[in-house]
């Protein structure tokens, strides 16, 4: 009897050890977790880079788009878009980058102005000799972040993401609703850009697009600073074929009609250039807008939506989530 009281004994102690051993375990990984998390973070050009999750759209066929010749081309080639005219500078020659920027749009230039005199191909291929100022101008750039920005990207970090980018051009700058950061309202610009690539074939680059937001907040001290950069890369072999969720009207009509019942008919469509604007009208008579840029792959990306109130459009925010 004792034997089996003992036996007992140690077989509990030995259940309490294993569970202290798994909780001690699974706290560690918690802790872990979000380390982990920021360690393998994909950063690109400075900015946190993401992908388009198409596997939730249907097909083009099944939303009533009819693909024509015309309409595929419209997917299938590189941008024809001069890039922005240059206006602030760092070389010897000429300098003219403020101590302060007085709006956000043109921190946001400054900074594309700066990067398109960078260079780091890494061991990536490209080009016949030196590039651009090289790495000098990087610095320059990292200067116009935030604070919080550089907290979480250290310069090493953020020259890193730069790697294998031989040229950046800035095709589109354009201004977005409003957003609040951190009980703070912060302004938000609509980006395009083209970046030129070099490849493990000497001989051999590559011009590649990406579009996304970039959010500023005006320090009072030191004026306007680049607070967020996120950017989506654009896959040129994807919506000429399949999907709907790059077509300005399909995309209306669906999320706002079909899954939301927060329109009913689309009113119009108006195209200037590189905008979309949809307009749309509610059972109960309410007017909407939504403003949509065409990107280089071909999409229309949501930039803002409206309501007319008083004889005006003002933006307003919908939720996507049902």
């Amino acid at each position: 009897m004792k034997y089996t009281r003992y036996t007992r004994k140690t077989k509990l102690s030995g259940i309490i050890i294993v569970c202290v051993i798994v909780l001690a375990v699974n706290s560690a990984i918690i802790k872990i977790m979000p380390a982990f998390k920021l360690y393998n973070e994909k950063n690109f050009a400075g900015a946190v880079l993401t992908e388009e999750d198409y596997s939730e759209y249907a097909d083009i066929e099944d939303q009533g788009i009819k693909p024509d010749d015309d309409y595929i081309e419209r997917f299938l080639r590189p941008s024809a878009s001069a890039p922005l005219e240059k206006k602030y500078y760092i070389g010897n020659v000429k300098y003219n980058i403020p101590q302060k920027f007085q709006s956000p749009d043109e921190i946001v230039r400054a900074y594309f102005d700066i990067l398109s005199d960078a260079s780091y191909m890494g061991d990536k291929k490209g080009g016949c000799g030196s590039i651009g100022l090289g790495n000098m101008p990087y610095p320059k750039a990292y200067d116009l972040l935030s604070d919080d920005f550089k907290r979480n990207m250290p310069y090493d970090k953020f020259f890193k993401s730069f790697k294998g980018i031989g040229h950046i051009n800035l095709l589109k700058l354009i201004d977005a609703p409003a957003i609040k950061i951190d009980n703070r309202i912060g302004a938000q610009i609509f980006v395009e850009i083209e970046t030129i690539e070099g490849t493990d074939s000497a001989g051999k680059t590559s011009f590649c697009y990406y579009y996304g937001f970039i959010t500023a907040l005006d320090d009072k001290n030191n004026g306007w600073k680049i607070n967020s950069i996120q950017l989506k890369s654009e896959d040129f072999l994807c919506h000429a074929y399949h999907g709907w969720n790059h077509e300005a009207s399909a995309i209306v009509s669906i999320i706002y009609g079909k899954q939301l019942g927060i329109i009913s008919t689309i009113t119009g469509i108006e195209e200037r250039g590189y905008f979309r604007n949809v307009s749309a009208r509610s059972k109960d008579g309410k007017q909407y807008r939504f403003q949509f840029v065409r990107v280089t792959n071909g999409a229309d990306i949501e930039l803002r939506q409206s309501v007319m109130q008083d004889g005006k459009w003002k933006d307003i925010e919908i939720s996507k989530k049902q």
